[in-house]
């Protein structure tokens, strides 16, 4: 074997080598995307009842996205407003109510931006905007929440994008027992996928939650909603003497639930899109509550999770195998003619 040649094979091996992992880091990906679109809700309390005076009605909206990449650290962004029904008591704004800016590693994008992203490099970003409030604009409440990542590295990579609304309001009523109903529509849309073929732990999750709470103030005794795209009657869990929740829609025909996890941890592609782009109603009936103060949380999430753990391809293997080689019998020649 001549010098030149082992040479020129040393060379190719390493170049293959090189090649090759640039071409697996481009073709390969761990990759998570949750987004969550609700509007068109409304609180509205039933007949004879009474949910107190614009001053008694208060609230609180906090938005908070974070996101995490191994090696890199992490990104929060927060925002957070105030006010009661009396008109021009609030901090929030009128159009879009409240907008916290987005949580980013990796990626630069503008704000709201919903729509999914091309799955190359590694990256991971939040983004929340609550468009309109009830208590705040007199129209329906509204918002958009998206959390997407992508791995192209073997590295970890989590985040979160939440909206939290805590309400106050003052109970009464003319008739025996009050109540309220609440009633929105909503469009969840979750995606995993993995395209990776030398996995040791590749994972992908993407969730939603969405979660309501009425507490007695007095007793601390609640009702609890966790939209989960099945209607029963009794599927709002009550421990206030006396009330009573009818759950009245759950994602209609479609049997939409906003609390679902979909994920995967081999190569395939997971898609969680029960009702397209329809929006599915919910509604709740609550009744029979003993008149005084309440707070109204509702909370709503998305977040994912991957992991991308990746053993060296095969062809790689193979090319450093050769370089080597060529190396080792360079130096028996050498060895031989010193």
């Amino acid at each position: 074997m001549s010098k030149q040649f082992r040479k020129a094979l040393v060379v190719a091996a390493v170049m293959g080598v090189a090649a090759s992992g640039v071409s697996g880091t481009a073709s390969a990906y761990v990759y998570g995307f949750a987004h969550l679109v609700a509007n068109s809700f409304t609180i509205t309390p039933n007949p004879g009842t009474s949910l107190g005076t614009a001053s008694q009605i208060t609230f609180t909206f906090t938005e908070n996205n974070t996101v995490t990449v191994g090696g890199v650290g992490t990104v929060t962004t927060t925002a957070a407003c105030f006010g009661s029904a009396v008109p021009g008591s609030s901090t929030c704004g009128a159009g879009p109510v409240l907008d916290a800016s987005p949580a980013q590693i990796g990626i630069s994008l503008g704000n709201n931006v919903f729509t999914q992203q091309p799955r190359v490099g590694t990256f991971e970003r939040a983004d929340m905007v609550l468009n309109t409030a009830q208590l705040v604009t007199g129209t329906p409440s509204s918002f958009e929440t998206v959390k997407e990542g992508n791995l192209s590295t073997n590295t970890i990579a989590q985040g979160s994008s939440t909206l939290q609304s805590n309400t106050t309001l003052q109970i009464s009523f003319t008739t025996t027992g009050g109540g309220l109903t609440v009633n929105f529509l909503a469009d969840p849309f979750l995606e995993a996928a993995i395209s990776e073929a030398f996995c040791t732990i590749c994972l992908s999750q993407a969730n939603v939650g969405a979660t309501f709470t009425l507490t007695n103030n007095a007793t601390g005794g609640s009702i609890n909603w966790a939209p989960n795209g099945f209607v029963v009657a009794g599927d709002c869990s009550v421990s206030i003497p006396g009330a009573a929740c009818a759950e009245l829609n759950d994602g209609g025909a479609f049997n939409v639930s906003l609390n679902h996890t979909t994920g995967i941890g081999s190569n395939g592609d997971v898609i969680y899109d029960p009702s397209g782009v329809v929006l599915a109603p919910y509604t709740i009936s609550i009744s029979g509550l003993p008149a005084g103060a309440y707070s109204l949380t509702l909370a709503a999430t998305a977040s994912n999770n991957l992991v991308r753990q990746a053993v060296p391809e095969p062809l790689s293997l193979a090319l450093v195998g050769i370089g080597l080689l060529g190396m080792g019998v360079n130096l028996r020649r050498r060895g031989n003619h010193a």
